[in-house]
């Protein structure tokens, strides 16, 4: 039977978000909040795309943040550009990640249950 660990939520402000994009550019943050397969597969789409959908992007750079691990655990979780998102849960070490997203207007929330 599996332990709760943590639970954790983290709520991200798209206004804000998109004041530090635009202050700092996206690649600075994706960099930061990314696992490096999923920076690769962002920046190749970028690349590909001549119209860069910049909603799309700041929604899709939001949850990644606001997916963090870091609300759930007290002790040492892993930084998020070390987790790849997946439809299903995330296994780091002895640790499993459960997410859920939830974004409407402005805010984009995320509840992470760490269990063991």
């Amino acid at each position: 039977m599996a332990s709760i660990l943590g639970i954790g939520v983290d709520i991200v402000a798209l206004p804000r978000l998109r004041a530090l994009i635009n202050r700092r550019g996206p690649d600075r943050l994706a960099l930061r909040i990314l696992s490096s397969h999923e920076h690769r597969e962002w920046h190749d789409r970028h690349a590909a795309t001549i119209k860069w959908d910049a909603e799309r992007e700041l929604r899709f750079l939001a949850v990644r943040s606001a997916a963090s691990p870091k609300p759930a655990l007290q002790v040492d979780p892993p930084p998020p550009s070390q987790l790849a998102a997946s439809s299903s849960a995330t296994t780091s070490t002895a640790t499993t990640f459960h997410l859920s997203v939830a974004h409407d207007g402005d805010y984009v929330v995320a509840y992470v249950v760490a269990t063991s």
